[in-house]
């Protein structure tokens, strides 16, 4: 059986961060004066669209609102609350045994490492890529769901073709001429 290379978004696929992410924006949002959003609900209908063009049609400034997520950053470990998807770690296992998974993400790939190793998911994937197009998932319109499937300088890496590539649905990526952002890591 021939191995196909399955990419995950980490945020909300592999872990529920949610309750972190609204908890910061919320804070950024108070920080600089313009609280748009109490709710999850608010927070998550933010994504209906674009993040940022939704902030900015509210009034948010986005260069402040940067400054103060800047902030909450470096004075918070975040990640500590992250939880995962209890169903996902047995889907993870099988699909790891006969086939290559990596993730791709806004998030940073040392804090992903760090909540993989945690939770013992750090066997599975043999690669993470962070995608900077914005600097908070799902800021691009659905965060990395939206991105092109493939990039093939990493797939040679990883020794797959560019016909490998599946997604977690089983969905084949087939425009050859889509490639990921590159990042520089």
């Amino acid at each position: 059986m021939a191995k196909k290379l399955f990419l995950f978004d980490f945020d909300g696929v592999l872990v529920d961060s949610l309750d972190v992410y609204h908890r910061a924006v919320s804070w950024c949002l108070e920080k600089i004066g313009t609280p748009i959003i109490k709710t999850q609900e608010e927070y998550v209908a933010l994504f209906a669209d674009n993040f940022y063009a939704a902030m900015a049609r509210e009034g948010v400034d986005l260069d402040a609102f940067a400054g103060a997520l800047t902030e909450y950053a470096q004075s918070v470990d975040y990640y500590q609350d992250v939880k995962p998807f209890s169903a996902v770690l047995p889907v993870l296992e099988e699909l790891c045994r006969h086939n290559i998974l990596a993730i791709v993400s806004s998030s940073s790939s040392q804090a992903i490492r760090k909540i993989l190793a945690r939770f013992r998911y750090n066997g599975c994937f043999q690669d993470i890529r962070r995608y900077l197009g914005m600097a908070f998932p799902g800021a691009a319109g659905g965060g990395t769901a939206g991105l092109p499937h493939r990039r093939p300088g990493r797939t040679k890496k990883l020794g797959m073709t560019p016909k490998s590539i599946a997604s977690p649905t089983g969905e084949k990526c087939d425009a050859p001429d889509q490639q990921f952002p590159d990042t520089g890591r």
